[in-house]
């Protein structure tokens, strides 16, 4: 079901009242003593680049903007960041405000070389160390907690989320399960710890099924649709893997690339392996979906799948699919 105009102001509303009333709990920090409508919030987020963070922030802006005087702290694409950049980003992001909103997803941050030794998303470090600097009071949004998904060790993304949490006034997670994880697993205070549903789309945008599908050169096909970044924890060569199996042949379409280097190696060989089971003719790699083209996909999808191995955050495409009210299958992974 998707959001009405009046359930998302009402919900950002009860987001930043609660939000104000934690912080004011939390004690510490700058800024004025009085938090009002007026309050200045500093929100650090992915921007105009190819991320679901930065689609997501783009709905939270425009209504925080009607009750908060609110400032765009643009994140880098972790290809154009450095440690540097992400130090001074989070010291300008603490700075003239009362509060410092981050939108935090680990595909944000640059890694950190040294030798043969790769230390995936350190940016996060300075740019916490940067942010520590200020005044403001700071909340943190998690996306991804990136436990569980076979790119980083386990032990250093433990340490990485105690990180932030303690560098942190309040944090805000979209389910229930990241929660607990975050409790059971990475020590955090429940306390600190909101949970906030992810909001869906208010105003999909309907049309004609088949036409739809003639635009993608899929005319009359059964189209069984994966969307989002490829990567192996989104499972697409799980869905490669079942359709030789399947009596019914639909044509799968792959709708989305790679975001992060890391996952290339992941892609190149979800191609060859649609090769070697001769399925050229049964799977459409499309590429990444610019926001115009995503209305012309979902009418066009039959059928969904979401085939993660793993996910411990509040699956942004999910809340697409359901917009659209397109048929989803998704991995039983709580």
């Amino acid at each position: 079901m998707n959001m009405s105009r009046q359930q998302t102001n009402a919900l950002v509303n009860h987001v930043f009242h609660l939000f104000i009333k934690v912080l004011r709990s939390t004690g510490g920090g700058g800024g004025r003593s009085s938090l009002s409508c007026k309050t200045r919030v500093n929100m650090a987020s992915a921007w105009n680049i190819r991320c679901g963070i930065a689609y997501y922030s783009r709905f939270l802006i425009e209504e925080l903007s009607k009750i908060t005087v609110l400032r765009l702290v643009p994140l880098p694409d972790q290809k154009t960041s450095n440690t540097m950049k992400l130090f001074v980003l989070g010291f300008n992001a603490g700075r003239n405000c009362d509060v410092t909103h981050v939108q935090f997803e680990y595909g944000n941050f640059a890694p950190l070389m040294l030798g043969r030794f790769k230390f995936h998303s350190f940016g996060v470090i300075p740019f916490y160390i940067g942010l520590s600097l200020g005044k403001t009071r700071k909340a943190t949004t998690f996306h991804e907690l990136g436990l569980g998904g076979g790119r980083y060790g386990s032990n250093y993304m433990r340490l990485l989320n105690r990180f932030i949490v303690s560098s942190s006034d309040l944090v805000i997670v979209h389910t229930r399960a990241a929660r607990d994880l975050l409790i059971k697993n990475c020590s955090v205070n429940e306390a600190k710890i909101k949970v906030f549903p992810h909001g869906s789309l208010q105003n999909p945008v309907f049309m004609e099924k088949e036409e739809c599908k003639t635009e993608l050169n899929l005319k009359g096909k059964q189209l069984l649709t994966v969307l989002g970044f490829i990567n192996w924890t989104k499972g697409q060569d799980l869905v490669v893997e079942a359709l030789p199996l399947m009596k019914t042949k639909p044509h799968l379409l792959v709708a989305g690339g790679t975001r992060i280097s890391e996952d290339e190696g992941y892609h190149r060989r979800l191609v060859g392996r649609v090769k070697d089971l001769g399925l050229e003719d049964t799977v459409s790699f499309l590429g990444f979906v610019k926001d115009d083209f995503l209305p012309v996909v979902m009418n066009a999808t039959d059928v969904a799948v979401l085939p993660k191995r793993a996910f411990y955050g509040q699956s942004g495409v999910l809340n697409i699919l359901i917009a659209y009210r397109v048929p989803t299958l998704a991995s039983d992974i709580e």
